[in-house]
């Protein structure tokens, strides 16, 4: 994928960067790695595809690009301690992940997660009488650092732990509390019928009593 003679690495089905060599009209060494960009190879890993990598690195590259800053944010990492480097890469990670969370709310990003959801890349709701509902990410707080994202069943109207270890270890506000019920607003033809079914209890054949 090329970004304005700039390449990020990621191909056509979302799978992790194998560089990233973005020309941001910061001299002749946009051959670097930044830790503000490597972040996008962090969340376009294989266990990550849950996230919307394509549009979100975009957005991160033409945030950079309108900055026209003079300081060489490429080679500012050479000057700082290890300690240092972690905190940036953490800074970079939720800033992408602050950059996502609006990027899913546009019409392209809705239309990308849209291809994840027929996919089933966000997993199915483990309620047996849901019948495989395919789920979409939520978090349950807007604020970074507050929950992990989870899954929620538009058919249930409740939200899971995902399956997968790697997806549940995802900030939730990279998601926000608002995209499901957007993005089934958007494609109203998505959204399914509840349940008729409800589990009961039982003992020896008999309905437990709810007292």
């Amino acid at each position: 994928m090329r970004l304005y003679g700039g390449e990020c690495g990621i191909d056509d089905d979302g799978n992790g960067l194998e560089k990233v060599s973005l020309g941001l009209g910061l001299g002749e060494r946009g051959e670097r790695r930044s830790p503000l960009l490597e972040s996008c190879w962090y969340v376009t890993l294989q266990s990550h595809r849950v996230v919307s990598a394509y549009g979100s690195c975009y957005y991160l590259y033409f945030i950079f690009h309108l900055m026209q800053t003079s300081i060489d944010i490429f080679y500012l990492c050479d000057m700082f301690t290890e300690e240092q480097n972690e905190l940036v890469e953490s800074a970079a990670e939720m800033l992408y992940g602050l950059i996502h969370v609006r990027y899913i709310l546009t019409s392209k990003g809705m239309a990308a997660m849209l291809e994840k959801y027929k996919n089933y890349d966000f997993g199915r709701c483990p309620r047996v009488y849901c019948s495989g509902q395919p789920c979409l990410p939520v978090g349950q707080s807007d604020i970074p650092r507050s929950s992990t994202v989870k899954i929620y069943c538009p058919k249930c109207d409740d939200i899971y732990y995902p399956r997968s270890k790697y997806q549940g270890n995802i900030d939730g506000a990279y998601f926000g509390t608002t995209f499901p019920h957007l993005f089934l607003m958007t494609y109203g033809h998505l959204k399914p019928q509840k349940p008729t079914q409800n589990y009961v209890p039982r003992v020896f054949g008999f309905k437990i009593h709810r007292t």
